[in-house]
């Protein structure tokens, strides 16, 4: 994947790349509410994929005890902490 956005983190396409997923993550924050309710009554379901945890963590993966620039820094850290992993330069 980093390959295909110029094989750096300091290639333009990788910082698009970046900028448009945190500001994505910002714009979804927003219906932070309504995904959860929506997956609240998948993990009813009882599928398997869901564990007793589950809708608190994605609870937390919204990070809504940050205001939005702290957010958008955390989800930056995320990104760039997944750049040099082995899935990610499959």
């Amino acid at each position: 994947m980093i390959q295909i956005m110029g094989g750096s983190y300091q290639s333009e396409e990788f910082n698009y790349y970046t900028d448009l997923t945190v500001k994505a993550f910002l714009m979804i924050r927003k219906y932070h509410e309504h995904i959860f309710n929506l997956i609240k009554l998948i993990f009813k379901s009882g599928l398997k994929c869901f564990r007793p945890n589950s809708l608190e963590h994605l609870n937390q993966r919204f990070m809504l005890n940050k205001n939005d620039l702290a957010a958008a820094k955390s989800m930056k850290a995320i990104i760039y902490q997944s750049y040099d992993k082995f899935t990610t330069n499959m």
